[in-house]
């Protein structure tokens, strides 16, 4: 078998998650994002993502693994487009990979927003916090800019506590002082 790992900046990703994952589940009175990023960081998912990527890098040239970040495929989606099509050995004509492109942007995935609604996950939240479930409020993943550049440009206290977490969990495996480090010296 082969493994594609595809890795986010964390506090990007926080942000993100803080953004859509409400409305994804249909919640009215969601966290907001200092309190959803620090619930994320307390319930463990931010370690539990950083010891996934510390493990898919100490594994990224293994012939079954592919290893991607998620800034890069925005940057060059063409190139991640072909790069997964040559790992999985499938030989893609410039037509396929154009129609492929289409689909895997942003604007492609609003037009078809609804199949990336979780209605298992928001059955569940909504009984977990003992809320009616309402299926026609809810939406797909796929979200405009959540303002997520903005809120770290202002800063905040998410940075220095994933770079805590960082330091604790991925540092002593990889070998690097950041995400950002180790993105850059990654040939995707």
């Amino acid at each position: 078998y082969k493994e594609i790992w595809i890795f986010r900046d964390i506090v990007d990703m926080m942000i993100s998650v803080s953004h859509f994952l409400p409305s994804l589940w249909g919640i009215e009175l969601p966290l907001n994002e200092e309190e959803m990023c620090s619930f994320l960081l307390d319930s463990g998912d931010v370690q539990s993502a950083l010891i996934s990527l510390a493990d898919a890098w100490l594994h990224r040239n293994d012939d079954n693994v592919l290893l991607l970040f998620y800034e890069n495929m925005l940057k060059d989606h063409k190139s991640a487009v072909e790069q997964i099509a040559r790992f999985m050995d499938i030989n893609l004509p410039s037509d396929e990979i154009e129609c492929i492109m289409k689909q895997t942007t942003k604007e492609g995935m609003l037009k078809h927003h609804e199949v990336f609604a979780c209605r298992t996950q928001a059955r569940n939240a909504h009984k977990a916090r003992g809320f009616a479930f309402d299926e026609t409020k809810l939406v797909g993943k796929v979200r405009r800019d959540t303002g997520a550049a903005k809120m770290r440009a202002e800063g905040s206290n998410i940075d220095a506590a994933v770079g805590r977490a960082w330091k604790h969990v991925a540092a002593a495996k990889t070998g690097f002082v950041d995400y950002e480090s180790m993105r850059q010296s990654h040939r995707s």
